[in-house]
């Protein structure tokens, strides 16, 4: 079970829990999804209310970089993302809103896209990336999207607007 707490700013407790400035314990909070170098983390650093998925799973040690750097078998790979998914799940029930593109079997509550030659300028100038496995990225979002009814956005503000409206009228309630 998660259980968060305030902090002046977001880190992981002795437990391993993750505690963040804006979290709610009891409430349920988002999960919105982007692709690999379309500026979630930039976004994040001026929307304190938002939580880094990639940091977040970092500090609980249920992801690495390293991760990424090796090779993986179809079935490694899904059970490392479902066990992701497991652990952002209970952080969106306990009241962190999570921006990421680490997941495979969660529905978020939202999905990003953005104009696709910005988003491949800014992959152009990351050496972590390659633009044809964030294509494919892109391309497995949109069928998600499309399969669960998850709405797509152009802009992290849409998204996160959007997704603040539908928390507060199901938290009305």
């Amino acid at each position: 079970m998660f259980i968060f707490h305030y902090s002046s700013k977001n880190k992981w407790d002795q437990f391993g829990v993750y505690t963040s400035l804006f979290s709610i314990e009891g409430a349920t909070m988002a999960f919105v999804a982007a692709p690999p170098g379309s500026g979630k983390s930039f976004w994040i650093d001026s929307h304190p209310g938002w939580t880094d998925q990639d940091e977040w799973a970092l500090g609980l040690g249920i992801h690495s970089l390293e991760w990424h750097a090796s090779p993986h078998t179809q079935s490694e790979d899904d059970a490392h993302y479902a066990a992701i998914d497991v652990k952002t799940e209970a952080a969106r029930q306990s009241g962190v809103c999570l921006l990421g593109a680490l997941y495979i079997g969660i529905i978020p509550n939202a999905i990003v896209l953005i104009d696709r030659d910005v988003h491949h300028e800014r992959c152009a100038h990351r050496d972590d990336l390659e633009w044809e496995e964030v294509e494919k990225i892109t391309a497995w979002m949109v069928e998600h999207a499309t399969k669960h009814g998850v709405p797509i956005y152009d802009n992290f503000d849409a998204a996160a607007a959007a997704t603040s409206k539908h928390i507060s009228d199901h938290t009305a309630r």
